[in-house]
């Protein structure tokens, strides 16, 4: 009996201790991350996305970081593209917090995740 209770227990808290792991972990959340760019493709004066990372710090909040090609244009015009930006990743991503760095040539043709030089 005893042991039936305990594999019932563990049956039981295999998806918790599963979510704590891999938040303690920082894994990677399960988003869309091709439609994430298109999403923000679609935005004006987006060239490109790429180094991408997300992670999730708890069991509700997701983080989110890209760098992200834009025309050459003023820092001022940039804040309102950032603004759209979030909004669409926090309303139709459920991502919490959004760090973007706005790029005009770097990375331009680099794909949607790069590997470190240590990962080669």
């Amino acid at each position: 009996m005893t042991i039936l209770v305990s594999l019932y227990i563990l049956w039981e808290t295999w998806p918790v201790l599963k979510e704590s792991i891999n938040i303690l972990m920082q894994a990677a959340p399960n988003l869309d991350f091709e439609a994430m760019k298109r999403d923000m493709l679609k935005e004006p004066g987006v060239v490109n996305v790429h180094h991408i990372h997300a992670w999730q710090i708890d069991e509700n909040r997701i983080m989110f970081s890209a760098h992200i090609n834009l025309n050459d244009q003023l820092l001022s015009d940039v804040e309102p593209v950032y603004r759209d930006l979030e909004n669409l990743l926090q309303k139709k991503y459920h991502v919490d917090h959004v760090t973007l760095q706005a790029e005009v040539f770097r990375g331009k043709s680099n794909e949607l995740f790069t590997r470190d030089r240590h990962d080669i």
